[in-house]
Order: structure tokens, then sequence, then C-alpha cells
């Protein structure tokens, strides 16, 4: 169980309609909100949009530091219900439930820029960042582990991993585990959903 208190710091990536930005805005914590998906970002500002505490970003969080605008490819059945679709929605295009001729181009954010600054402007860590990027936590990740003083900065992460829609990923995810493993780091949770 974490315990959220008024001015703590939540990162929420893949924030959609905001369900779980709804439950710590509650709390009063400083909520950033990132969701590429234009049909999710419209609903999830608009419902945030009298909150102080949260702010809404339409932007993808990746791990390459050279991109800054990235492909989100949209689920084959975005047409039917474009915000019911909108959580299937990747800029992995080998995930199996995307259309690959459906997408928009948006801007994007590295994961690690992100995390400086943001520590850096606040002063303080970064409470918990709860992932759900639809396959691009791997890369995320990976460079993340890299950085073991910016992985210090993180008191929680709660990851939403997408290896079994993105069989290409499970090699890297399995090393993933295997260096969390290894180093015995415990602020990172694979097996949050």
């Amino acid at each position: 169980m974490i315990n959220v208190c008024s001015g703590d710091i939540i990162i929420d990536l893949g924030a959609n309609i905001g369900e779980v930005t709804s439950f710590f805005s509650r709390h009063k914590a400083l909520v950033l909100c990132f969701e590429p998906n234009p049909y999710a970002y419209e609903h999830l500002s608009k419902r945030f949009e009298k909150y102080k505490n949260v702010k809404c970003y339409n932007k993808a969080v990746v791990g390459d530091k050279n991109k800054s605008k990235v492909k989100l490819f949209l689920h084959e059945r975005a047409e039917e219900d474009q915000i019911k679709f909108s959580t299937g929605s990747s800029i992995i295009i080998e995930k199996n439930n995307v259309s690959k001729n459906s997408f928009f181009e948006v801007d994007s954010i590295n994961f690690l820029d992100l995390v400086k600054s943001v520590t850096s402007t606040m002063k303080k860590n970064i409470k918990l960042v709860k992932m759900d990027v639809e396959g691009a936590e791997v890369e995320i990740l990976e460079n993340l582990l890299v950085e073991e003083e910016l992985l210090g900065l993180i008191e929680n992460m709660v990851v939403e991993t997408h290896e079994k829609k993105i069989p290409e990923l499970k090699d890297r995810m399995e090393r993933i585990r295997k260096i969390i493993k290894d180093r015995k780091i415990d602020n990172i949770n694979l097996n949050w959903i």
C-alpha cells in the first residue's frame, strides 16, 4: 500500500480518461498526467480543468531521447467508440490490436528528461509513477535501469507490461525482470495488473 499525502508528486503515464488520476487528486497530490490519444486527452483535460493539483499533457512518454514526435496507432476498433477503445492505442506498431493505417502523429517527451525536470523543479522525489503505455514501457524501463541516480528519485513505480499483446517485447521484458530481481530493486512493481 502506498500512502499518498497532500503535495506528493504522482506521474500518471497513459492517464487515459483519468480513473487513476481521480483517486490521487482526491488525496491532494500533485498529479501530472500524460495521455497521447487526442480523444482520451480531450475527456481527461475537461474532467480535471478545475483541479489546481492536476496538470494534463497531450504527449506520449518515450524512452528514446531523440524523438520529439511519434506515431500513435489507434485500436483496430477505435472507429466504433474512440473513448472506449482509446486504452488500446500504442506507439508500438507491432501491438496485435492496433490499426497500422490509423494513427496520429503526437508530441512526445523522454521519461528520463521528465524525471529530471520534475524533481529539480519541485525539489523533491516523485512519490509514484503509474505506467500504462501499451508497450513503450520496455524502452523506458531499459533506459531507467541504466540511470540509477534517476531511479532513486522515484519512490514507487507500478507498471503494466504488454508483452502478451506484443510478443516481440517478451525477451526484453524478461531481461528487465531479471535485472530488477538481480539488483534487488524494490521500487518497481511489474505485477501491478
